[in-house]
């Protein structure tokens, strides 16, 4: 093999390894978003990073600067990825799904993992709230981890001691857990 062969060789392993990096990036849920969609983006734009049309759940809304609505990728990417705009901008991105979802989030934490995990993984500084339809922690709760500026989060919402989704993006957005309400 030449020197030119090997160059071009590794050039191309290179690039794949590059390209599999990328593809990782994707699936992993942080504070500041998902793969390219970064918190704070305007509709458009997380559009053109994501190279797809975005569709609100409800056709009524659209790309207002007064409103609150959700929206998610057309096409079969990622249907279970919904991202929240307030004022024509991203908030929140949230992963719904089961434990064969291929999302996980920074920590590792996906779904299907236990509230222990949760807990264990980020310690002392999880906020945890049972929720107010629920009798105990058991039946369902929140555990929220904040940035350490406290401009982003992440919430796990768990059920039967289990995460059944998470939630990132501004404190606000991150907290609610119904939507937009």
């Amino acid at each position: 093999m030449t020197a030119s062969n090997r160059l071009q060789t590794v050039a191309f392993i290179l690039s794949l390894v590059s390209a599999s990096a990328d593809a990782a990036a994707e699936r992993i849920l942080t504070p500041e978003g998902l793969g390219p969609v970064r918190i704070g983006m305007t509709v458009r734009q997380a559009e053109e990073a994501l190279q797809i049309k975005l569709k609100p759940f409800d056709p009524t809304y659209g790309d207002s600067k007064e409103s609150c609505w959700q929206t998610y990728r057309l096409g079969e990417t990622d249907p279970d990825v919904v991202y929240m705009v307030w004022y024509g901008r991203i908030v929140r991105v949230a992963v719904h799904g089961d434990d064969k979802t291929p999302i996980v989030t920074d920590k590792g934490i996906r779904i299907g993992d236990t509230d222990a995990r949760v807990k264990e993984v980020y310690g002392p500084s999880l906020k945890v709230e049972v929720d107010p339809q629920a009798n105990t922690e058991e039946e369902g709760s929140d555990l929220t981890a904040f940035t350490k500026n406290k401009r982003r989060g992440i919430t796990y919402e768990t059920f039967d001691r289990k995460v059944v989704n998470f939630r990132a993006g501004l404190p606000k957005a991150t907290l609610l857990s119904e939507g937009c309400s």
